[in-house]
């Protein structure tokens, strides 16, 4: 259930107009997401726990779930909302000291780290947000954050591009060019290496993207792009498709079978995939089989995303 841009309304009569809208409405789930949820006064913090259990009673809701930021984790709000929120989502954006101290986020890995064990005692489902080309994080800062990430095993995880909105610290250091947004091929190298390392790990990606949370007119940067998953999972089968080509000395045709989640990234963003290896004279002809998911099957042979070095 999407949420809602006002910075207050009937709550109960949002969830009941939305319900309209869904098939299965005994699957739903409420969402509060645009801020730090913890860090709201307790009086509206103890309203809210009272209509998420109103809405669970009645049935209304199944699940609910918050973001917020690690330091406004605590174990006074987790008992408040024990067996109330179900899915916690906390926005580490980065796991390296000198990012978050620089970017002003209040925190270290080391809070990070006490914040998901105390999670994990209360046994809310863990998401961890992390952002693709923060400022002053290098190629190497992003690799160690996604290693500490798999070390500390959350539930689920949401990458999110960089972007800068208009009217803050960081849209400052933008416009005075303190530092400068990485390209676009950067971006997807680093959403590949995430994608794959999280996919073997078993840490499902919920969401690639943040089309629906905020508004150009709101800010100075973002790389924009209406689907930044397809073009991660594009370049990740190119690579893979590549590799065969090349360790195998294709030169005309190849036969590809794949999971029928997976033939539009096959196939690619725009064909894009298709028209790379024509214009390389090489056809590709696809079909859906039974094989699994993040697999692919060229010419007999069994390949998948989770070995390949980007």
């Amino acid at each position: 259930m999407k949420g809602h841009k006002s910075k207050e309304i009937d709550i109960k009569n949002f969830v009941l107009k939305e319900r309209e809208k869904y098939k299965n409405r005994n699957n739903l789930e409420l969402a509060f997401y645009g801020g730090t949820f913890f860090n709201l006064p307790e009086k509206r913090l103890k309203h809210y726990k009272d209509i998420i259990i109103e809405l669970k009673e009645n049935g209304l809701i199944k699940n609910a779930r918050i973001s917020t930021t690690p330091d406004s984790i605590n174990e006074k709000v987790l008992k408040m909302f024990r067996g109330v929120i179900d899915r916690i989502e906390v926005g580490i954006q980065s796991l390296d000291d000198f990012v978050l101290k620089i970017l002003k986020r209040g925190y270290t890995k080391k809070d990070v780290l006490n914040t998901i064990m105390l999670l994990k005692k209360f046994d809310f489902e863990i998401g961890f947000q992390i952002m693709l080309g923060l400022p002053f994080e290098s190629k190497g800062s992003f690799i160690n954050t996604i290693q500490e990430v798999l070390y500390m095993k959350p539930d689920f995880a949401r990458l999110y591009p960089l972007f800068v909105i208009k009217n803050t610290p960081l849209s400052i250091y933008y416009r005075l060019g303190f530092f400068k947004p990485i390209e676009m091929e950067e971006l997807l190298w680093r959403g590949m290496y995430a994608v794959i390392k999280f996919e073997k790990a078993g840490i499902k990606i919920i969401k690639i993207g943040l089309n629906e949370f905020v508004d150009d007119e709101d800010l100075d940067f973002i790389h924009r792009h209406n689907d930044l998953k397809g073009l991660i999972m594009t370049n990740i089968y190119r690579k893979l498709i590549s590799n065969y080509v090349n360790k195998n000395e294709i030169k005309r045709e190849i036969k590809i079978v794949c999971n029928r989640k997976d033939i539009q990234y096959l196939i690619g963003v725009n064909k894009q995939n298709i028209n790379y290896f024509k214009e390389k004279g090489i056809l590709i002809r696809i079909e859906m089989g039974e094989i699994e998911k993040n697999h692919i099957s060229i010419n007999g042979d069994i390949l998948n995303i989770f070995n390949l070095l980007v």
